[in-house]
């Protein structure tokens, strides 16, 4: 009779055994400053979930000014292209 178990199935029964850095450092990520950390982003956050609110307020702005220098970039070029002749 074969074992059909998984890579899948093998890496996770590894990781049961070894305890994850939440579990063995008691006390850290409660209360206020727990809360504080999942408003901010903490590096622990599963991938599935959204942006904070400072990666997303971050993603804004730099947004902002990439449409801006863009635009003035090429408003320069077609300028200096198309130009004014006096």
């Amino acid at each position: 009779m074969l074992d059909r178990e998984s890579a899948y199935e093998k890496l996770r029964g590894g990781k049961a055994a070894a305890p994850s850095p939440a579990q063995s450092a008691p006390g850290i990520g409660g209360g206020l400053l727990g809360g504080l950390g999942d408003l901010l982003g903490s590096a622990n956050a599963p991938k599935g979930r959204g942006d904070s609110m400072v990666e997303t307020a971050v993603k804004s702005v730099v947004r902002t000014v990439g449409a801006e220098l863009g635009r003035q970039l090429v408003r320069g070029l077609l300028g200096s292209l198309v130009g004014k002749r006096r």
